[in-house]
């Protein structure tokens, strides 16, 4: 059954965290979730200045590992605190490979840890989820849960996003519309269940800007943050290029900003 808690006593648990685990719900791949974690990250580091743990969580595609892997310690990336690993399995007996994600939030106050989530995951997490009771562990421990919900569209998502709320309703939970994978949410707005669902649960909805495709390209080919793809394009492929990743950069962390999700670490 959904864990029921009043909204009121929801807002303060998200307001009073002294850390926070984010993640990306989605049954499907290819939806823009590790574009997503990979924004969130540098957003937290550069805007916000804050503790960062990035929690691995794909196996066969670990992107974000090897983006962020090299630069543990280095100074620009002064708060990107460490790289480990959390996976959720539907086998009882590998439960505890998913305590990671919870024990980085624990152990590292005024930290936001992102647990880059894989696809088709979303089973053995809710079953954990429910069976371990980690939703009232992480309000017993003062640990904010976001689920940033990002979509093309398509209704198998829209139906996973749905079960979200309905099944965890205390969470934080996030729609990202990707317009780098489709321009036309109108069948999104046409929803009269989901739209419902929002302003029921009074869910923020964002929207993911298309990235440049040829700096898309270099910052792939080369394994470059984009921050770091700012810099490069600029000496090897002009102003006008690099112009044009660091304006997709600024307007997705204004989106993420827009979400109001974030609040001032409470000592």
């Amino acid at each position: 059954m959904p864990t029921k808690m009043p909204s009121e006593t929801k807002k303060r648990i998200i307001q009073q965290a002294i850390a926070y685990v984010h993640l990306f719900l989605s049954e499907k791949g290819g939806e823009g979730k590790s574009t997503l974690a990979h924004l969130l990250i540098e957003y937290l580091i550069f805007l916000l200045k804050t503790l960062v743990i990035i929690v691995e969580g794909d196996r066969s595609q670990p992107d974000i590992k090897r983006l962020f892997q090299n630069l543990v310690g280095h100074p620009d990336y002064s708060t990107l605190v460490e790289i480990t690993h959390g996976f959720y399995s539907e086998d009882i007996r590998l439960r505890g490979m998913g305590d990671q994600i919870w024990e980085s939030a624990l152990k590292t106050p005024n930290s936001h840890v992102i647990w880059n989530t894989p696809a088709n995951v979303s089973t053995a997490l809710f079953q954990a989820l429910h069976e371990d009771g980690l939703i009232e562990f992480a309000a017993d421990n003062r640990i904010g849960i976001i689920n940033w919900c990002v979509t093309s569209g398509n209704s198998d998502a829209i139906r996973h996003f749905l079960r979200c709320l309905k099944e965890f309703p205390t969470m934080t939970h996030i729609l990202v519309k990707n317009y780098g994978l489709n321009d036309d949410f109108t069948d999104l707005e046409r929803n009269d269940e989901l739209q419902a669902a929002i302003k029921a649960h009074r869910v923020p909805v964002i929207e993911l800007p298309a990235i440049p495709y040829e700096e898309l390209k270099i910052i792939k080919a080369h394994n470059l943050t984009f921050t770091q793809g700012i810099k490069v394009i600029r000496q090897t492929k002009g102003a006008i290029s690099s112009h044009r990743l660091q304006r997709f950069f600024n307007q997705a962390c204004a989106q993420i900003e827009a979400s109001g999700v974030f609040h001032a670490p409470q000592s």
